[in-house]
């Protein structure tokens, strides 16, 4: 008769099954869906708990397959766990880097994948990797640690769960802290410690699943129980987070916060008693292999699904069905992500796993050693199968990688679609009908333009007694979720109005946002024609007979800075400057004339990737450029000088290349902290960003 398999082992390969098929889920949806929508979001904070309860279903294993043992071989389990793992972890490492479209040039392509195997942000699921790596590494001291304070198991995991409540609350509230701590804040997703409550409640679980086993069994009704009521309490924090926090859905659903700390600890309770449930039950044989199989293949599904899902993206995009799967309402959109998208996903990713398993390539592709057949059971040649299986794999990867632009086509890729504008009769038009009042010293017009099918406005301040018969304009673009009147109130440029010497614009975004093309709010959820508005706008103050026309700026914050590029790149030798806050473009622009630069950026930002060191960052699919390159390329284009002026003022510096052609300017002004927020500067040494923008726009708005 053969030997029925450890029920752990049952346990613990549906658990992973589950798991990894909600970590594909998370993908799924961000990928498909706006980032905007609701639903998706509600959907996204109950997936997140897959990442806490990965790492603790290994640090789980581990303790499991290690802990009883008397005596067992360190070096052994080192050089086998990091085989195992490190090696998928450089191979597609470089597979997903070639999959993005490597830049120009070998040197700045080694480096590139230098910082992504530093980082594990070649692809947003290979912090994992990282993670177990760093996991193997002191996973002896911890086995250590759990056996010696067997008898203070609980008081261990009480301080863990409040220091891991107390962390996931600083990020969440975006707390900011010194030194070495600010950086682990800023950089949660591939360390360790991010995650030691799932390390150690893995670990502490090992030595304690009967007890846990024999208790799941008596109180079923209260473990449900349980996950309904911590489920409701999740959804409750993210609906607080989305109405009264005002935060959008992709933030209000992020993975550190304590709501999925705890939905977490509940979901993997479940998660074991259904594990319990399942190894007690008498099941078909059929069923325990099919689990069993794909508990085998889960790791390399995890690795591998990405560059699926991304080729199907890429599909969708070329024939339209993304398209038309992201131009439905959000809750029709989210079902069929989870009804079609993702069981399409798991089922190709799983076939090319298999096919990976029996190949030479089974440990870089799928993390795995490959699957053997008995000498009896193999046909003659069995080598030369094999060998035409890997070669065939290979040659159709890289004939879908060279035939779909898949460098297009990353997370949230539904964004870089373009969408067709919205039917005036279906949207209703958004107009401001009162403008916020202007200082004395300065009035104030509310202009209206018919765009798109839409009627869309804009403010112009104008100074009362003007320094000049012709003045300097700014067209200010604000960021999303902000009024004009907020924009207004904190780029500092109103008592430049009322002292007469500059006009200022102030477009009024549908839905107070803008349609870049990635990234976020009602305008792109719409489709709104944002160009042909703004286009409009332009054309106005051209024709503004106070307004000198040879020293119009533009100026834009996050999604409007998004918004300022763009509009500058389409309507090229109208603006003698541009001012940036928080944002990178979202697509390039072609050569253009030289044109003046002042980007704003905080080091801490975590939506924007200041140096290549802080690894690449993605929204809606777009990998971000790092500020930095992109000043640099500014410069290249503006053909400026090699060395800067430097200054330092408290906790802000300022670089300035002020020698470029044609008399342009091009200057980056870092804050060592302060996130993606509009950099006031808040203390006596720190200039805020109004007061170091109007000193740059003053020093070009010199008369011709």
């Amino acid at each position: 008769m053969e030997a029925r398999r450890p029920r752990h082992l049952d346990s613990v390969d549906l658990m992973r099954v589950i798991t990894v098929a909600g970590v594909i889920a998370v993908h799924v949806v961000a990928g498909t869906n706006r980032r905007t929508s609701v639903p998706a979001g509600a959907a996204t904070i109950l997936l997140h708990v897959n990442r806490e309860v990965f790492v603790l279903l290994t640090a789980l294993v581990l303790t499991y397959s290690y802990g009883f043992r008397e005596t067992w071989s360190l070096r052994t389990f080192w050089t086998r766990r990091y085989w195992l793992v490190a090696t998928p972890y450089v191979a597609w490492t470089v597979v997903y880097f070639l999959a993005d479209g490597p830049p120009g040039g070998l040197v700045e392509a080694l480096r590139q994948v230098g910082s992504d195997l530093v980082t594990g942000m070649a692809r947003y699921h290979l912090y994992f990797l990282l993670v177990t790596m760093q996991l193997y590494l002191v996973f002896p001291a911890l086995l250590v640690l759990v056996r010696a304070a067997r008898r203070w198991h609980g008081p261990i995991l009480a301080a863990s769960l409040a220091l891991q409540l107390a962390f996931t609350a600083a990020l969440h509230y975006q707390l900011s802290a010194p030194g070495p701590l600010g950086w682990w804040f800023a950089h949660p997703d591939a360390l360790l410690p991010s995650y030691q409550l799932s390390v150690l409640a893995g670990a502490i679980g090992a030595f304690r699943l009967p007890e846990l086993a024999d208790w799941v069994r008596r109180h079923g009704t209260l473990v449900a129980a349980t996950l309904v009521c911590v489920t409701a309490a999740a959804i409750g924090s993210y609906l607080y987070d989305l109405k009264i926090r005002n935060q959008a859905p992709t933030t209000a659903s992020q993975v550190f916060q304590p709501a999925v700390t705890v939905e977490s600890l509940a979901v993997l309770l479940a998660m074991y008693a259904l594990g319990v449930w399942w190894s007690d039950w008498r099941r078909p044989a059929w069923l325990t292999g099919a689990v069993v199989r794909a508990s085998d293949a889960s790791f390399g599904i995890y690795l591998a699904h990405p560059l699926v899902l991304q080729v199907l993206m890429a599909l969708g995009g070329a024939t339209g069905l993304l398209g038309l799967l992201m131009g439905l309402p959000a809750r029709y959109t989210l079902a069929i992500d989870l009804v079609v998208v993702l069981p399409l996903v798991l089922v190709v990713t799983w076939m090319a796993v298999g096919l990976a398993r029996r190949s030479p390539l089974s440990v870089p592709l799928a993390g795995r050693r490959a699957v053997t057949v008995p000498a009896a059971e193999r046909p003659r040649r069995a080598w030369a199968t094999d060998g035409l299986r890997t070669v065939a794999m290979a040659a159709a990867l890289a004939g879908v990688v060279a035939s779909l632009d898949l460098s297009s086509v990353r997370l949230a890729s539904g964004g870089t679609l373009p969408s067709a504008p919205p039917a005036p009769d279906r949207v209703p038009a958004l107009t401001a009908t009162t403008a916020p009042t202007p200082p004395a010293g300065a009035v104030s017009d509310l202009e209206t333009v018919e765009a798109g099918g839409l009627q869309r406005t804009y403010q112009v301040i104008r100074p009362v007694r003007p320094a000049a018969t012709r003045l300097p304009a700014v067209v200010f673009l604000h960021g999303v979720n902000a009024t004009i009147g907020g924009e207004e109130a904190r780029d500092g440029l109103l008592t430049a109005a009322a002292a007469g010497q500059v006009v200022l614009v102030y477009p009024v975004g549908y839905g107070m946002s803008w349609d870049v093309g990635s990234c976020c709010g009602a305008a792109m959820d719409q489709g709104v024609d944002d160009m042909a508005f703004l286009s409009d706008v332009v054309d106005d103050v051209l024709a503004m007979p106070d307004v000198d026309t040879s020293r119009i700026s533009l100026a834009g914050y996050s999604n409007g800075g998004k918004m300022a590029f763009r509009l500058s790149c389409a309507r090229p030798g109208v603006f003698i400057s541009l001012v940036i806050v928080d944002a990178v473009p979202v697509t390039p622009c072609a050569s253009r004339p030289p044109i003046s630069l002042l980007e704003f950026a905080a080091r801490d930002d975590s939506e924007l990737p200041y140096e290549s060191s802080d690894g690449p960052r993605t929204v809606d699919g777009v990998r971000l450029t790092p500020v930095v390159t992109q000043v640099a390329s500014w410069r290249q284009r503006d053909g400026c000088e090699v060395t800067p002026a430097v200054r330092t003022l408290g906790y802000l510096t300022t670089e300035l290349w002020s020698s470029c052609r044609l008399g342009a300017r091009v200057e980056l002004a870092t804050y060592g902290h302060g996130g993606h927020d509009w950099p006031y500067g808040d203390d006596d040494a720190t200039p805020g960003a109004g007061q170091i923008m109007w000193t740059f726009l003053t020093q070009l708005n010199q008369p011709t």
